[in-house]
């Protein structure tokens, strides 16, 4: 009989391993807490994440040593004694870039540590599809000429070597890895396996970059833009390709599932193909290689194969739509993407396309258009959401009385 090898035992956790990573979470919490609620106090912030009011007290200086919050004295007392002091975000602590990619062109927006835009801008069409060794570089130099030709950095007081961002978010049509670094597979850009974040890190040293699906960062735009009136929403992305991608928002989370293509959805692709098949020769080679734009422009134009080909694709996407949104039952659903910026008769057609009832138990959703550009929701969304971590993951205490209120929330979802 073999003898059995020792297990060997488990290498205790030192305890200064676990002090130093207390610290840190609690300190991410923190950050999370001040921007969520706007401003707080020591005995606020010792409440909220469970620590001594001391610990508190270090944590806000800690911060406040590395420039991320600052104090404020606060209003005059009614009662007796002085009250303790406010914290906020410190919103001069630098930029933070988020660009939208899109087939055609790139859309950037710059906005401060407490997520005030300090400007737009179109970085200019993708004259051809760049190749996957210059495309990081290509991206980088607009985002450089941009911030240069605007020269926020001097609108928040900095100098010349600090106007590099702190972070750069990117929201882009394709497959992401859950990593939020690396470009699983993007048709516009030509790019399979492509590690995009770390190119565009290379090309600002210091600056940490994170990728995301467009329509995740846009549901996340969406549901600031929100106010706290959608606690679970749904952003649908239209693109002239005939793509459809969504983007989930429960509670301040998104939902980005197991691999990081929660959202991934066939779109009208399939529609025009068969029925392609199914058309005479002469409309098969007329129709074959045309987007949705075009075909829509023929529709307008009295077009009777074109009109027949855009109702089925509107009617494909309204039941992919409603497929969803019966699976999660949302308070909104938006539609957004550069299809409905073009044509903003969709959100209706698509609306009228929804037919379901659901056994008389669920409403068809209520669709509403974007509540601002697509681009820039985009792009905010990628700012907000994926440059700056503590938002989308400690966002929902806005909504959360304590710790524990949000947790018995999480637990009846």
């Amino acid at each position: 009989m073999t003898p059995r090898k020792a297990v060997k035992p488990r290498k205790k956790i030192s305890a200064k391993l676990a002090t130093h990573t207390s610290r840190v979470v609690n300190t991410r919490l923190a950050l999370g807490l001040i921007y969520a609620l706007g401003v707080v106090t020591a005995p606020i912030l010792a409440t909220r994440i469970g620590v001594p009011r001391s610990t508190a007290i270090s944590i806000l200086r800690t911060l406040e040593k590395d420039g991320w919050v600052v104090e404020h004295d606060p209003a005059p007392a009614s009662g007796r004694g002085r009250p303790p002091s406010e914290w906020r975000i410190n919103p001069k602590r630098g930029l933070v870039v988020g660009v939208s990619i899109q087939p055609n062109r790139l859309r950037g927006i710059c906005v401060n540590t407490c997520g005030e835009v300090l400007a737009t801008a179109d970085l200019g069409d993708w004259d051809t599809k760049p190749k996957p060794g210059v495309v990081a570089r290509v991206i980088a130099g607009r985002i450089r000429r941009w911030l240069q030709q605007e020269k926020i950095h001097e609108k928040l007081g900095l100098s010349a070597e600090e106007s590099l961002p702190l972070r750069i978010g990117i929201g882009m049509a394709g497959v992401i890895g859950r990593n939020n670094r690396q470009v699983r597979l993007s048709y516009s850009l030509g790019l399979r396996d492509f590690p995009l974040a770390e190119k565009l890190e290379a090309e600002f040293p210091g600056v940490g970059v994170c990728l995301h699906h467009d329509a995740h960062a846009a549901a996340f735009a969406e549901w600031l833009h929100s106010e706290g009136e959608a606690m679970s929403l749904m952003f649908c992305v239209l693109n002239p390709n005939f793509g459809l991608g969504a983007g989930f928002m429960f509670s301040g989370n998104m939902w980005a599932g197991s691999s990081g293509a929660a959202g991934e959805m066939p779109g009208a692709n399939a529609v025009q193909q068969a029925w392609l098949v199914q058309a005479t020769p002469a409309v098969r080679e007329k129709f074959a290689l045309l987007k949705w734009p075009a075909i829509i422009d023929l529709m307008r134009q009295g077009d009777a194969a074109a009109c027949d080909l855009h109702a089925r694709m509107v009617k494909t996407i309204a039941q992919q739509i409603q497929n969803a949104a019966m699976l999660i039952d949302p308070d909104r659903v938006v539609l957004g993407g550069d299809m409905v910026e073009r044509y903003p008769s969709l959100t209706e057609e698509i609306t009228a396309a929804m037919t379901y009832d659901n056994h008389g138990t669920q409403a068809p959703p209520a669709l509403v258009k974007t509540s601002s550009n697509p681009a820039d929701a985009v792009a905010y969304g990628a700012a907000m959401g994926f440059a700056l971590p503590w938002v989308s993951q400690l966002y929902a205490y806005r909504y959360a009385d304590s710790l524990q209120e949000l947790n018995d929330k999480n637990g009846k979802g």
